[in-house]
Protein backbone atom coordinates (compact mmCIF):
# COMPACT_ATOMS: atom_id res chain seq x y z
CA UNK A 1 0.00 0.00 0.00
CA UNK A 2 1.20 3.54 -0.77
CA UNK A 3 2.44 5.71 2.11
CA UNK A 4 0.10 8.38 3.43
CA UNK A 5 1.17 11.71 4.91
CA UNK A 6 -0.64 13.59 7.68
CA UNK A 7 0.23 16.27 10.20
CA UNK A 8 -0.41 15.34 13.84
CA UNK A 9 0.89 17.11 16.98
CA UNK A 10 2.77 19.51 14.67
CA UNK A 11 4.69 16.54 13.23
CA UNK A 12 4.68 15.48 9.57
CA UNK A 13 3.71 11.83 9.97
CA UNK A 14 4.40 9.15 7.38
CA UNK A 15 1.80 6.37 7.66
CA UNK A 16 2.86 2.97 6.32
CA UNK A 17 0.32 0.17 6.04
CA UNK A 18 1.05 -3.48 5.34
CA UNK A 19 -0.65 -6.83 5.62
CA UNK A 20 0.25 -8.92 8.67
CA UNK A 21 1.77 -11.97 6.98
CA UNK A 22 1.42 -14.11 10.12
CA UNK A 23 -2.33 -13.51 10.10
CA UNK A 24 -2.61 -14.15 6.33
CA UNK A 25 -1.17 -17.60 7.05
CA UNK A 26 -4.05 -18.11 9.50
CA UNK A 27 -6.65 -17.02 6.97
CA UNK A 28 -7.18 -13.53 8.41
CA UNK A 29 -6.67 -10.24 6.58
CA UNK A 30 -5.23 -7.84 9.14
CA UNK A 31 -3.65 -4.54 8.17
CA UNK A 32 -0.85 -3.13 10.30
CA UNK A 33 -0.33 0.61 10.44
CA UNK A 34 2.89 2.26 11.60
CA UNK A 35 3.49 5.98 12.03
CA UNK A 36 6.94 7.41 11.31
CA UNK A 37 8.60 10.82 11.39
CA UNK A 38 11.97 12.26 10.46
CA UNK A 39 14.23 13.07 13.41
CA UNK A 40 17.76 14.36 14.07
CA UNK A 41 19.84 14.50 17.26
CA UNK A 42 22.27 17.10 18.55
CA UNK A 43 25.90 15.97 18.53
CA UNK A 44 29.00 17.52 20.01
CA UNK A 45 29.67 19.30 16.68
CA UNK A 46 26.24 19.77 15.05
CA UNK A 47 23.46 17.35 14.20
CA UNK A 48 23.12 13.74 13.07
CA UNK A 49 21.75 12.93 9.64
CA UNK A 50 17.99 12.45 9.45
CA UNK A 51 16.62 9.15 10.70
CA UNK A 52 13.16 7.67 10.34
CA UNK A 53 11.67 7.02 13.79
CA UNK A 54 8.65 4.91 14.69
CA UNK A 55 6.07 6.97 16.61
CA UNK A 56 4.98 4.73 19.49
CA UNK A 57 2.30 6.27 21.70
CA UNK A 58 2.66 3.25 24.01
CA UNK A 59 6.30 4.01 24.80
CA UNK A 60 6.81 6.51 27.61
CA UNK A 61 10.29 7.49 26.36
CA UNK A 62 12.26 7.56 23.13
CA UNK A 63 14.43 4.51 22.43
CA UNK A 64 17.68 5.32 20.63
CA UNK A 65 20.02 2.68 19.15
CA UNK A 66 23.67 2.90 20.22
CA UNK A 67 24.87 3.64 16.69
CA UNK A 68 22.85 6.88 16.74
CA UNK A 69 23.44 8.13 20.31
CA UNK A 70 27.16 7.27 20.57
CA UNK A 71 28.13 10.61 18.93
CA UNK A 72 25.30 12.67 20.46
CA UNK A 73 25.34 15.10 23.34
CA UNK A 74 23.84 13.02 26.12
CA UNK A 75 23.59 13.03 29.88
CA UNK A 76 23.45 9.59 31.47
CA UNK A 77 20.92 9.59 34.32
CA UNK A 78 21.16 5.92 35.31
CA UNK A 79 24.51 4.37 34.44
CA UNK A 80 23.36 0.91 35.45
CA UNK A 81 22.16 -1.43 32.74
CA UNK A 82 18.38 -1.65 32.62
CA UNK A 83 16.10 -3.72 30.41
CA UNK A 84 13.44 -2.11 28.24
CA UNK A 85 10.61 -4.36 27.13
CA UNK A 86 8.06 -6.73 28.53
CA UNK A 87 10.37 -9.41 29.94
CA UNK A 88 11.01 -9.74 33.67
CA UNK A 89 13.88 -12.16 33.10
CA UNK A 90 16.45 -9.76 31.58
CA UNK A 91 15.44 -10.80 28.08
CA UNK A 92 14.45 -7.29 27.03
CA UNK A 93 16.64 -4.70 25.35
CA UNK A 94 19.64 -3.59 27.45
CA UNK A 95 19.57 0.19 27.88
CA UNK A 96 20.79 3.08 30.01
CA UNK A 97 18.52 5.94 30.99
CA UNK A 98 19.71 9.29 29.68
CA UNK A 99 18.79 12.68 28.33
CA UNK A 100 19.21 13.57 24.66
CA UNK A 101 18.21 16.46 22.36
CA UNK A 102 16.16 15.32 19.33
CA UNK A 103 14.41 17.55 16.81
CA UNK A 104 11.55 16.63 14.48
CA UNK A 105 12.20 17.62 10.86
CA UNK A 106 9.11 18.50 8.82
CA UNK A 107 8.75 18.88 5.04
CA UNK A 108 8.60 22.67 5.34
CA UNK A 109 11.99 22.64 7.05
CA UNK A 110 10.43 23.44 10.43
CA UNK A 111 12.14 21.68 13.30
CA UNK A 112 10.93 21.36 16.85
CA UNK A 113 12.29 19.45 19.79
CA UNK A 114 14.02 19.73 23.10
CA UNK A 115 15.86 17.80 25.78
CA UNK A 116 14.00 14.61 26.70
CA UNK A 117 14.69 11.48 28.71
CA UNK A 118 15.38 8.43 26.56
CA UNK A 119 16.34 4.79 26.74
CA UNK A 120 19.84 4.64 25.24
CA UNK A 121 20.22 1.21 23.69
CA UNK A 122 23.40 -0.73 24.42
CA UNK A 123 22.99 -2.33 21.01
CA UNK A 124 22.19 -1.06 17.54
CA UNK A 125 19.86 -3.99 16.79
CA UNK A 126 16.78 -2.05 17.92
CA UNK A 127 14.45 0.37 16.17
CA UNK A 128 14.53 4.12 16.73
CA UNK A 129 11.34 4.93 18.63
CA UNK A 130 9.82 8.34 19.34
CA UNK A 131 7.97 8.05 22.66
CA UNK A 132 5.41 10.10 24.52
CA UNK A 133 8.01 12.19 26.40
CA UNK A 134 8.97 14.00 23.17
CA UNK A 135 5.37 14.25 21.93
CA UNK A 136 4.35 15.68 25.32
CA UNK A 137 7.24 18.14 25.17
CA UNK A 138 6.02 19.37 21.78
CA UNK A 139 2.42 19.72 23.00
CA UNK A 140 3.45 21.64 26.14
CA UNK A 141 5.36 24.03 23.91
CA UNK A 142 2.39 24.62 21.59
CA UNK A 143 -0.89 23.36 23.10
CA UNK A 144 -2.84 24.32 19.95
CA UNK A 145 -1.42 21.30 18.07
Amino acid sequence: MENQYIRQWGIDVIVKSSLDLDMIGKGLELWLMRWFCRIRFETTNGWTKEHLAIIDTGSPLCVVPQEIWKDCKITVIADTEMYFGFSKDKEGIPVKLGEIHPVIVNEDGHVNGGNVKAYLGLTSDIPLILGLDLIGHLLRRDPEK
